[in-house]
């Protein structure tokens, strides 16, 4: 039973226990993953793509994204595309660990070929520019989520949680293979939406997705999927 609370405060404890039960119900999941080696060359995905979607948008979000995002499967698509953005920079890592939810190799159904990746890449691209109408730049009722998924980018590329521009020179020669998708959204820059820093934030970041700069990281990523390597290409002995 909920102590007497505001209702706000309510809302906050069910979200709360909603989260720690999925937390949980992940850990077992994974930790029952663990007594399969990983090698590298295994990838755990989703059978059907709609349980992935929903699993990633819990995974992802917080009760300010649930709050923030539009009802029914636009919004579960926008809370699931702010953890697709990181995965693309977490391929090689996860793949090396098995994680059982990487959006990347569960869209590719497990397949690293250029071409799975590039058309992987494609559509994640695409499922972002959905979100910016040529008629107002951003949509507004989107705007909250996008920014998270922009903002992930930006975390990426400050942190030393990976080796983002190590992975990128690794694999630049991959920008060409994006680039002759022709994914720009070349409208969305005819923006007269009111949030000047937040739409200037979003289209810088977009220019990094429409010149293929994350699918070279993502590509460049998998070195951390080779036993005994890092991104820096020094020997890594695990303990």
């Amino acid at each position: 039973m909920a102590p007497d609370l505001p209702a706000e405060l309510r809302a906050w404890r069910t979200h709360l226990l909603a989260e720690l039960a999925f937390v949980d119900a992940k850990r077992s999941s994974e930790a029952a993953l663990r007594a399969v080696p990983t090698t590298g060359l295994r990838a755990w995905v989703f059978r059907d793509r709609d349980t992935w979607r929903d699993f990633k948008a819990c995974d992802s979000s917080v009760f300010g994204h649930l709050l923030s995002s539009v009802p029914g499967n636009r919004g579960r698509d926008d809370l699931m595309l702010t953890g697709l953005t990181q995965d693309w920079a977490d391929l090689g890592p996860d793949l090396r660990n098995g994680e059982c939810a990487q959006s990347v190799l569960t869209l590719t159904r497990g397949s690293l070929s250029t071409a799975s990746l590039v058309a992987c890449y494609e559509r994640t691209v695409w499922m972002l520019n959905v979100q910016l109408p040529p008629e107002a730049g951003v949509q507004r009722a989107r705007l909250a989520l996008l920014f998270v998924s922009m903002d992930i980018n930006v975390w990426n590329s400050s942190t030393h949680r990976h080796d983002v521009w190590r992975y990128f020179t690794r694999a630049a020669n991959a920008c060409a293979l994006a680039q002759k998708r022709d994914l720009i959204m070349r409208a969305a820059h005819q923006s007269d939406f009111s949030e000047e820093f937040v739409t200037a934030l979003i289209l810088f970041v977009m220019e990094q997705w429409w010149a293929g700069i994350n699918l070279a990281i993502g590509i460049g990523s998998l070195i951390e999927a080779q036993p005994g390597h890092t991104a820096n290409d020094r020997l890594h002995h695990e303990e």
